[in-house]
């Protein structure tokens, strides 16, 4: 059996993610594993019992002998930069997201991608988690009839290193974390966004844990079938952490692992679902081992991933298309036309001179 080399470029949480899915595939073996201080991937390896070279070079550590996949775990206003680097080595590349944090590097790693042709996944792990999956399943097997609405929220509030917390490297609340909920909508509607409108509030905070941007967003969405939505970013207050889901389709609803169906008697109440839900962020409890067999078996059949690159730019257009539309006021259309586009690049701009 042909192995895969597999480099992890980061050594945080996310990364003992990636390696430990890493590790349970037959087919994968860790090449090389990389990060800003060789003490930190010396650690990571160590920690995991595992015997590769270690870099704090990136160009040295993509010339490693054997390297076929990268993964991209590096801080977020990184992960533009090394993905690039890494697709334009040759290599098939893992960017966590968000893949960007301003327009001009999300349509740029698109470029390079489309230049190079490797195949790419980005984070959107969440469709593996076995609720989702399920949910998935009832809708496409016509439970629920015609979906209609789809509603999801990720609300996450926790302590967060300063770079999270500014415009330039954190991106927005949305881009922070609410584009797991934008992606999980998609998917479940089977559809693209074809209209944002956007609004947002900010949540008090320390002086010492203070974002330069709202903490709180909120999106309404129309879809490309004619169906509605709505998606919700929340990362500040005072709460455990939420990822809700609410369908409503003409033949039922599902509420998170609860389904009532046409057939259904209101006195029976909810059917309960036994799947796990999204319970945590913690890189830990995420099925990082789902997307990555996803992306391996990808490579092997020379296709396209469900969550590329390609799917991840349009994920990330709802993002930006919220910070214009809570900015003007107005509904914003999809995908970005060219105005839109310099609109946003100049609202960034403006916002990211002032930090």
């Amino acid at each position: 059996m042909d192995t895969h080399g597999i480099g992890i470029w980061g050594a945080g949480s996310t990364a003992s993610g990636h390696l430990t899915a890493y590790l349970a595939q037959t087919d994968c073996r860790i090449a090389a594993i990389g990060s800003l201080y060789l003490r930190d991937a010396e650690a990571l390896a160590e920690r995991f019992g595992v015997k590769c070279a270690c870099y704090t070079d990136y160009d040295a550590f993509l010339a490693h002998p054997g390297l076929d996949i990268v993964s991209v775990c590096t801080p977020h206003q990184l992960h533009t930069r090394n993905a690039i680097a890494a697709a334009q080595a040759g290599k098939h590349v893992y960017v966590e997201k968000p893949i960007a944090v301003n327009l001009a590097d999300l349509y740029a790693i698109r470029q390079a991608v489309r230049d190079t042709g490797v195949r790419t996944v980005t984070g959107f792990v969440v469709r593996w988690i076995p609720l989702v999956t399920r949910l998935y399943e009832l809708v496409r097997g016509g439970m629920l009839g015609d979906l209609r609405v789809v509603d999801v929220d990720y609300w996450h509030s926790r302590r967060r290193p300063a770079f999270y917390r500014h415009r330039a490297t954190g991106g927005s609340a949305m881009l922070l974390g609410g584009c797991h909920a934008v992606d999980t909508a998609m998917f479940l509607m089977s559809a693209s966004p074809v209209e944002v409108v956007a609004r947002s509030v900010q949540i008090g905070a320390e002086p010492d844990d203070e974002y330069d941007f709202d903490c709180a967003e909120l999106c309404l969405v129309r879809y490309s079938n004619g169906a509605i939505g709505r998606v919700s970013a929340v990362v500040k207050g005072h709460m455990p952490y939420q990822f809700n889901i609410d369908l409503l389709g003409d033949r039922g609803i599902a509420r998170n692992n609860r389904v009532f169906l046409q057939e259904d008697m209101e006195q029976t109440g909810f059917r309960i679902l036994s799947e796990p839900g999204p319970e945590s962020a913690k890189a830990e409890g995420l099925p990082y081992g789902g997307l990555i067999r996803h992306f391996l078996d990808c490579i092997e059949a020379d296709r396209e991933p469900d969550v590329s690159v390609e799917h991840a730019v349009r994920v990330h257009e709802v993002c930006f298309a919220a910070l214009l539309s809570e900015s003007t006021g107005r509904p914003v259309t999809l995908p970005l036309s060219d105005g839109d586009q310099s609109a946003i690049h100049d609202l960034l701009k403006w916002e990211n001179t002032s930090l």
